[in-house]
């Protein structure tokens, strides 16, 4: 139920509420922040003919959005994978 106001412990309580939103908040954010970066680690990992120095892996840099799509060439078609992130494409 719910604790009336009139109650000694009302305070302590809706506070320890508070305080667990803030919590649960900042690991929902830690996990989409883990999840963005194993979502990064796996493109670049899965690229091919990447130089080695090659890094798809960056401060900030969050994947936004992936896409198939045909690529002609020599009036061939040939499916690809794009990748958009926040700061490239």
């Amino acid at each position: 139920g719910v604790t009336p106001v009139n109650c000694k412990d009302n305070t302590m309580l809706t506070l320890a509420i508070d305080q667990f939103g803030q919590i649960i908040g900042k690991i929902n954010e830690t996990r989409r922040e883990s999840e963005n970066l194993h979502r990064v680690v796996q493109v670049e990992n899965n690229m091919k003919n990447k130089p080695a120095e090659f890094k798809l892996v960056a401060p900030n840099r969050v994947f936004v959005k992936e896409a198939s799509m045909d690529c002609v060439k020599k009036n061939r078609r040939q499916p690809v994978f794009v990748f958009m992130f926040s700061d490239c494409v």
